[in-house]
């Protein structure tokens, strides 16, 4: 043991020890001693507006860079507003450490508030650490992080008394960090095996292999395989790859992919979670005896469908040591049939499109628009969007062409998140271009966000679908109803809020589509980014059906029909 430190700061030396460089936290009593160590340490402190921006923050940090998302929250109210972002990191998989100082000595409600806010939190989180004094801190700390990125990654609470983080002692010799379990070699053989014998193999991929884009084109390429991506894993091969043949499991058409599968002799699934918003999973048809499975969750795997073969190891390890036995498939005859698969590329690409009537973007088809902004981005560029309609449009019609080049809120679908988790993302892959794309809801919902990313001086781009409506629900509202109720969303003048806060504005819409995409989006800094989207000719025509067929089934008075023939004007 060296000299002495207070526990602040052998949690913040342990964090560095550990490679983290960033600490998403909004200050707070309880949280005086950590601040302030933290000023002193190498550890960027990046203030949110609260402590859910910060955890949506930790969690974008943590899927653009395969890192955790370290924050810190005071007990009670702060730690409880982390929640909805919690749940969004345990179901998608993202790993993130959430450190929590002890409550003061309160006593009724006070007491039993934070109580309870602590327990919320404990039921959603990988794993509760609480720690039970100063001496197995450092330990803590290393098994906190640990335990978040290893198996399924997933968020992990850490709870650290308050009295320990001000307490002095000697500092603790650093306990070695855990190494990775090894590769099962026999399991992987077999897997080779399969491959080689097979004519026509198909990849299931999801984020597990996020980190292996390599290994993963090097294996499509050596066994001639079709590969199919869940929501997160988009870009591991990049999209304009003639072997991506299904870019989002989670809108594809699942027949075409059960065509498909149908089609194979052997399926491969790496970090391929199964769940339904994310890659279809519910509705995906394999065969057993043929289905290889191979994840870093016991549980996922006990629990899923039944296959040839599972093996509960780390898919990025599996799919390297895949990769550097490619050899293996030398002389190898496939027995997929490139004509046969363009096709099939095609006609899935297609069907991901025809998600019933789209609206027009800054004057365009969703298609177009979205093929400008490729053009006009990096290849390696960071989409982060919220949860909505624009969500939907970014997943059927933009091609993501760079490992972890699309973050969304996948299974949990919490609305506020594409700001506060592009603000993490930018911060995380500074050298890669991050531009967010949220709605109008989401701008009223977490637009103060911004503020942090002017204060933090990055280079981030946020893109406004303006229009006016929780556009999502509204249209089901209409379609089921034939009318809306609480989804129309009052004026944002966003010219105004980007001079409010010092950020640069642009407006797309007013001429060329790339120019417009161009000067907005490639220059220095924070820009608000404000896109029009209104309403095409067949979608006036499926409300006015929709309100007809509402008076037609409820009116019985003028009343009633004024009122429909106002809903028709938008009003």
């Amino acid at each position: 043991m060296n000299g002495t430190a207070s526990g602040a700061g052998i949690l913040c030396s342990e964090l560095e020890r550990l490679g983290v460089e960033h600490v998403f936290a909004l200050a707070g009593t309880e949280l005086l001693a950590l601040s302030e160590t933290l000023r002193r340490s190498s550890l960027r402190t990046i203030r949110p507006t609260h402590e859910l921006a910060a955890a949506f923050m930790a969690n974008g940090y943590a899927r653009a860079s395969g890192r955790p998302g370290v924050m810190a929250a005071i007990p009670g109210p702060g730690l409880a507003y982390t929640l909805a972002a919690l749940v969004e990191a345990r179901t998608d998989s993202v790993p993130l450490v959430c450190i929590v100082p002890g409550a003061m000595k309160l006593t009724g409600p006070s007491a039993e508030g934070g109580m309870l806010a602590s327990e919320a939190c404990a039921q959603v989180t990988k794993a509760r650490i609480r720690n039970a004094g100063f001496t197995s801190l450092r330990e803590d700390v290393r098994r906190a992080v640990e335990v978040a990125v290893g198996g399924e990654p997933g968020p992990v609470l850490l709870e650290v008394p308050g009295a320990e983080l001000v307490a002095q002692g000697a500092i603790p010799e650093p306990t070695p960090r855990g190494s990775a379990p090894a590769v099962p070699a026999t399991a992987v053989d077999e897997i080779l095996g399969i491959l080689a014998a097979s004519r026509r193999a198909v990849l299931l991929l999801g984020a597990g292999v996020s980190g292996r884009p390599d290994c993963v084109r090097a294996l499509a390429e050596a066994l001639h395989s079709p590969v199919l991506t869940t929501t997160t894993a988009r870009g591991v091969l990049p999209e304009s790859h003639p072997l991506c043949l299904a870019r989002d499991l989670g809108f594809a058409p699942i027949e075409r992919v059960n065509d498909l599968l149908a089609a194979a002799d052997a399926v491969l699934a790496l970090g391929w979670k199964g769940s339904s918003n994310g890659s279809g999973g519910y509705r995906l048809e394999v065969a057993p005896d043929k289905f290889l499975r191979v994840d870093a969750s016991d549980r996922l795997l006990r629990e899923g469908p039944a296959a040839r073969l599972k093996l509960h190891a780390d898919s990025a390890a599996v799919v390297s040591e895949l990769a550097r036995q490619v050899d293996r498939f030398a002389g190898r005859a496939h027995g997929w049939d490139d004509t046969d698969l363009a096709s099939r590329r095609e006609a899935m690409l297609a069907g991901m499109r025809s998600g019933g009537a789209q609206p027009v973007i800054a004057g365009a088809e969703p298609q177009d628009f979205f093929a400008a902004l490729r053009r006009v981005l990096p290849a390696d560029a960071v989409v982060v969007t919220d949860s909505g309609l624009h969500q939907m449009l970014v997943r059927r019609n933009f091609e993501v062409n760079a490992t972890r080049g699309l973050i969304v809120p996948s299974d949990f679908q919490s609305m506020g998140f594409g700001l506060p988790a592009a603000i993490g993302a930018s911060l995380a892959a500074p050298r890669r271009r991050v531009v967010a794309i949220i709605g109008d809801g989401g701008l009223l919902m977490s637009g103060m966000d911004i503020v942090t990313a002017v204060e933090q001086q990055l280079d981030l781009k946020v893109v406004v679908f303006c229009d006016r409506r929780l556009n999502l629900i509204y249209r089901q509202q209409v379609e089921r109803f034939g009318h809306s109720n609480g989804t129309e969303l009052p004026y944002v003048d966003v010219r105004a809020l980007a001079e409010a806060v010092g950020c640069s504005y642009a407006r797309v819409g007013d001429g060329g589509l790339d120019a417009g995409l161009r000067a907005a989006l490639l220059g220095p800094g924070v820009s608000l980014v404000e896109v029009p989207v209104a309403e095409t000719l067949q979608m006036y025509k499926a409300r006015v059906t929709a309100v007809a067929r509402s008076v037609v089934a409820g009116a019985r008075d003028g009343s009633m029909l004024k009122s429909a023939l106002a809903r028709l004007r938008g009003r």
